[in-house]
Order: structure tokens, then sequence, then C-alpha cells
């Protein structure tokens, strides 16, 4: 491995994870890698076996001690497929299918998704296995980011703020824009665990708090409006949003601008992922009210980040691609509006 700034160790109570070994400041580059496995999103499973195979010995060992998460409802249909190519004789032995049910459950687990945008079709992508990626553990408050096209092909990521030595390194493997029980169930359902890391722990007292007060609706008073959105506690959605505005004002304060760069990405990825949940519920007022907060989010993202950078670094095409995303929702948003009160005044 190069010289980048962590090693791979035993994390308590979460097998391997990955520690760093100085001093990261917030921005520099943790790790640069090229994918091991790469398979076509909701290609058959004849095509993980055949990309497994094709790697060499050393490769298929270091794959196979990656950790394994054996989805219940999944795995029926995954042995229904293993016996198919056992019967056609494309599976010559036994032994295969067991192999192969633990290939295809290690992948499940480990595999990045490789598309670098919010996806609005039906196209599928390219699904990948990274060995060091892979080691990284989850938390709903990261302390790296990672993406796609910093460096294209490779998985590349960041420090999203200040790391001391000996800090574990964590990123997001459900969206950290999710409110709490809809985080946990993504995470038992898809790693098999329930997240007690300190965004969980603090979003638990939140909503402790709330029903123990029995709070108004709002109880925040920021220039970007916060609404609740898309579950059925509405209102305690929009306070676990408290411990992320309260950062923000923590930020601001402290006047990191690197920092500040990826709070507001956070804050906006959080009002438009709200901005896509009122839109599936048809209330197009309040999802173009929070994707315009998202946009203006990401306006303040941009130039923070043009501060520190400059426009060669290539996080700052990365931010200003999500600042037209953005902008381009809250186009098709509008459109979907006029053409929902159009409809309504045919009714």
């Amino acid at each position: 491995m190069a010289n980048y700034p962590f090693e791979v160790r035993v994390s308590p109570g979460k097998g391997m994870g990955c520690f760093a070994t100085r001093d990261i400041a917030v921005g520099s580059i943790i790790l640069v890698e090229q994918p091991l496995l790469v398979v076509r999103d909701r290609s058959p499973i004849r095509d993980l076996i055949q990309a497994f195979d094709a790697l060499n010995e050393d490769q298929q060992r270091e794959f196979l001690a990656l950790h394994s998460h054996v989805d219940k409802a999944r795995a029926p249909r995954v042995q229904r497929r293993l016996q198919a190519l056992r019967n056609a004789g494309i599976l010559t032995r036994d032994d295969d299918m067991a192999k192969y049910f633990k290939v295809d459950s290690i992948f499940r687990a480990n595999c990045f998704d490789m598309y670098d945008a919010p996806r609005h079709t039906d196209e599928p992508g390219n699904n990948a296995v990274y060995l060091e990626a892979s080691r990284f553990n989850h938390s709903c408050d990261p302390n790296v980011t990672y993406g796609l096209t910093w460096s294209p092909g490779n998985w590349a990521s960041r420090a999203k703020r200040n790391i001391k030595a000996g800090e574990e390194l964590t990123i997001n493997y459900t969206s950290i824009a999710h409110p709490l029980k809809r985080r946990r169930e993504e995470l038992l359902y898809g790693w098999g665990f329930e997240c007690q890391c300190s965004a969980c722990v603090e979003d638990t007292a939140v909503r402790a708090w709330f029903a123990a007060e029995n709070l108004p609706e709002s109880l925040l008073n920021l220039d970007i409006n916060i609404e609740s959105a898309g579950s059925d506690d509405n209102d305690v959605v929009d306070h676990e949003f408290t411990r992320r505005a309260g950062h923000i004002k923590r930020v601001e304060e402290s006047g990191n601008l690197a920092e500040l760069h990826f709070v507001y990405a956070d804050a906006a990825e959080w009002k438009h992922c709200r901005a896509k949940e009122y839109q599936w519920q048809q209330n197009y007022a309040k999802a173009v009210q929070n994707n315009k907060e998202a946009v203006k989010l990401q306006e303040l993202a941009v130039p923070a980040g043009l501060a520190i950078w400059g426009d060669t670094d290539p996080l700052i095409p990365e931010a200003n691609k999500w600042l037209r995303t953005f902008e381009n929702y809250s186009e098709r948003l509008l459109e979907m509006s006029r053409a929902a009160a159009a409809s309504d005044n045919l009714a």
C-alpha cells in the first residue's frame, strides 16, 4: 500500500477497521484505490462468479477475508440460482455452491455503487469491491468522505474534518441525510448491525427529549428554514436536524472554511433528500422549498472550497456537479408542480 495515513487493525466490536497513523488535516487525501472486482448492477450471479474466478489466488484470498453478511430474505434466491447453475453443469462440484454463496454475501456487504451522481433513470451501473476501502467502518457522522469523480475509476477519499492520530476513520454506508429510524433499518438490513455511533446516540436523545417534553413543531431559528418530511414522525425528523444545524453554527464560528465546505455539502444533501421525500408525497410546494435550500447551502459550499483549495482541486468540480444536480432538480420540481396544478384545474 502507498504511504497513506492509516493502518488496518482490529476495531473493538466491529471486526477490522482503519485508524489514523498520524494527524490528518481536513481536506487531506486518505486513500485512492483501484477496484479489485467490478460487476454490472442487477447482472446475474454468473457474472459475479466469472469476475471472482478471474482474480489470482492472492486476490481471491484477500477478497474472501472481507466481512460477509447473509441477507436472509435474499439468501433463498441466491441458493436457487446457484442450484440452477449446478444443474446446468456450470458449477461442477457441490462445494462450489457454498463457496460462491459466500462470494455473493461478501460482495453485497462490501460493494460500492460506482455512480458518481444521483440517478434519475433505471439504467444499471457498476458495483465494485475495493480491498482497502472495504475496511472502513460506518458512522452516521463520518470523518471521511469519498467519491468516484476526484480520481476517475478509483475510490478516492478525503478527511471531512481534522483527525487525530489513533482515531478511527469512518465513512457512511447509508445516506447521512436519512432520519435515525431509516438509517438504522437500512444498516440492519444491508450489513446486519444496529448503529450505535455518536450521531445515533444523540438523535436517540433528541427523540426521547421530544417525547418527554411534547415539544412544538419547530424549535429552530436558522436562516435556512428547516422542514420535517417523509416519515410518520415528521416532527422528530425535524428535531434530528438540530444536531446538524448546531454543528454548522459551531464551524461557522470557528472560521474553518475547509470543514465548512463539507458541513454545508452535507446539509445540502439533507435538504435535497427531504425534497425528494416531499415529491413522492406529491407535496410540491415543500419539495420546491427544501430543494431551494439545498441549492443555497451548496452555493455556500462551493466558495468555501474555492477559498481553501482553488479551482484546480478535484473537489471543486465535484461540488459544482452537485450544485447543477440540485438546480436541475428544482427545475424538474417546478415542472411537476405546474403539471399537478393543471391536472387539478381539469378535475
